[in-house]
């Protein structure tokens, strides 16, 4: 069996189908698995989900103070997990998880005054792995129109911290993604973000909320677009085209609502991953094939996990 190694949103509970004959009874089916989700919440628990049968495994607990931890900061290395929290007398530590001994250190992060100068209680609020180095926006605990947010580099052996010197106003990342030589920034209210590392420019590729951000293909998004109105943190599944700066929305369903904004996702099997509440209020891992629109659901158990990842 696999393992899928992404920090989702939350959690599972056990779901198994059987087949019956109308003539001769045979034994019921058993659903497996094909992989395993790694998944974190703000609480800082890890579980193992499977794919199918949403069988969910606690095997890991990294410590916070406040069960704060930012899900738009977390970052999945081969070897281990870093993630930041959101506490105001201590803003910039990283919380480093090593998978293999399961044990837990912190590191505080030391940023240069080029970043810090001009900024009120500057702080880590958002994470990336760009496969050698940590992308990271720096902003402030009151985040305003006046002071940009600044993007900085961490070298994950070290923890040394280089400013790259872009600056942008934001006021709420809340889901971030590096692919094809491009950081993307989904935003609640500044739009949808390109950030060109090298050339150290900030375009706005569209005037909407996205969250839950991952790489469907070379050319293409998948994320869920934030729906205002009546469900709480209302969302809809779309894809948007890189190149073309376009987006469609692959669901025709009503508004479905996430229990956290914030994090990352991922797409395997051409299918994008994502937990979530239905409209009837049902918690659990939906599974959309973004070629056919099929939608599978696999509910969970809200009372094990919560909803609050």
């Amino acid at each position: 069996m696999k393992k899928i190694g992404f920090l989702l949103i939350l959690f599972f509970a056990i779901l198994s189908c059987s087949s019956e004959s109308e003539m001769t009874p045979t034994t019921p089916e058993t659903t497996t698995d094909e992989y395993k989700l790694l998944t974190i919440n703000t609480s800082g628990e890890l579980y193992e989900i499977g794919n199918n049968t949403g069988t969910t495994i606690k095997i890991g607990q990294i410590p916070t103070y406040s069960n704060l931890l930012m899900l738009q900061s977390v970052c999945n290395l081969n070897s281990k997990i870093l993630a930041i929290e959101a506490i105001a007398f201590s803003p910039n530590i990283i919380y480093v998880y090593d998978k293999n001994s399961g044990s837990t250190n912190s590191v505080t992060i030391n940023l240069p005054a080029s970043v810090t100068t001009n900024m009120n209680e500057p702080f880590l609020s958002a994470m990336t792995y760009d496969g050698s180095r940590i992308l990271a926006v720096v902003g402030e605990n009151m985040p305003n129109s006046t002071h940009p947010s600044k993007i900085v580099s961490i070298n994950p052996d070290t923890y040394q911290v280089t400013d790259l010197e872009i600056a942008f106003y934001q006021q709420s990342v809340l889901s971030m993604l590096y692919t094809n030589n491009k950081l993307y920034m989904g935003t609640r209210n500044h739009g949808f973000l390109e950030v060109d590392v090298l050339e150290k420019t900030v375009t706005v590729k569209a005037n909407i909320a996205i969250t839950r951000l991952t790489k469907q293909n070379e050319t293409n998004i998948a994320c869920m677009q934030l729906i205002p109105g009546g469900v709480i943190n209302g969302v809809k599944p779309i894809t948007f085209d890189l190149q073309n700066d376009v987006y469609a929305e692959k669901s025709t369903d009503t508004v479905i609502g996430l229990g956290n904004v914030t994090g990352n996702t991922i797409f395997y099997n051409n299918e994008y991953l994502t937990i979530l509440f239905k409209p009837n209020g049902v918690f659990g891992l939906q599974k959309m094939n973004y070629t056919t629109n099929v939608t599978n659901f696999i509910p969970l158990n809200y009372n094990v996990l919560g909803a609050n990842a």
